[in-house]
């Protein structure tokens, strides 16, 4: 079930997001921050299992985590499809050594169209985008 964050989660979000980016994990206040400008939508099974925050306004993607467990059982996926039921068109920085993240994005329609130098201080980004279907 994909439903809005409620501050319940956050102890669960901080958890996916540690073991998701352990060298640049959103920490408390950031997440907090987030919900209160963007839309923030998680995943939820029996627990929950990922998180994805967007701008509905142009369709920036600006993270989506899914605890490694779950990972290619769809959570991602139904998190990211979410995004273009609001949006016509959606964007997401992804960093140039992460080609896991590429793959999926790639398997989702979006294509890569740019690059930010520096964007993660330490490392650049591909800017990849899609449109609706």
């Amino acid at each position: 079930m994909i439903r809005k964050y409620n501050k319940k989660d956050l102890k669960r979000l901080l958890q996916i997001e540690s073991e998701s980016f352990p060298s640049s994990a959103y920490d408390r206040f950031t997440l907090i921050c987030l919900s209160k400008f963007y839309r923030f939508l998680v995943y939820e099974k029996e627990e929950l299992l990922g998180y994805i925050i967007f701008d509905p306004g142009n369709g920036h993607i600006l993270s989506i985590a899914v605890d490694p467990s779950y990972r290619g059982e769809g959570v991602g996926t139904r998190l990211v499809e979410e995004v273009f039921k609001e949006c016509e068109r959606g964007w997401i920085e992804v960093r140039r050594s992460n080609k896991t993240a590429q793959t999926f994005y790639l398997s989702l329609g979006f294509e890569t169209v740019g690059e930010i130098q520096n964007y993660y201080r330490d490392e650049d980004a591909y800017i990849m985008t899609r449109k609706r279907d």
